[in-house]
């Protein structure tokens, strides 16, 4: 009776892990992105503030933390620090 019990275990645990494995993923949807706009459509979507800040960027190559050059390292003042 035991050596019953022994196999339906292992022979259950064998198959959960076995079937676990499979990737059964039919009721997922699948996210795609998909853009008609053009860069001239974007942009005339902008808003002010948007058109300003995109004016402000700067671009980089360099890594690491960048301070804008309105920043005075030598001074011991607060600066804020803004995402």
């Amino acid at each position: 009776m035991k050596r019953i019990i022994k196999g339906t275990v292992v022979f259950t645990l064998s198959t959960g892990v076995l079937l676990s494995s499979l990737s059964i993923n039919n009721n997922q949807p699948v996210a795609r992105a998909t853009t008609t706009d053009s860069i001239e459509q974007v942009l005339a979507k902008l808003t002010p503030e948007q058109r300003q800040a995109l004016k402000l960027l700067q671009v980089t190559s360099e890594d690491g933390l960048q301070l804008p050059s309105s920043v005075d390292l030598e001074s011991y003042s607060l600066c804020s620090l803004r995402r």
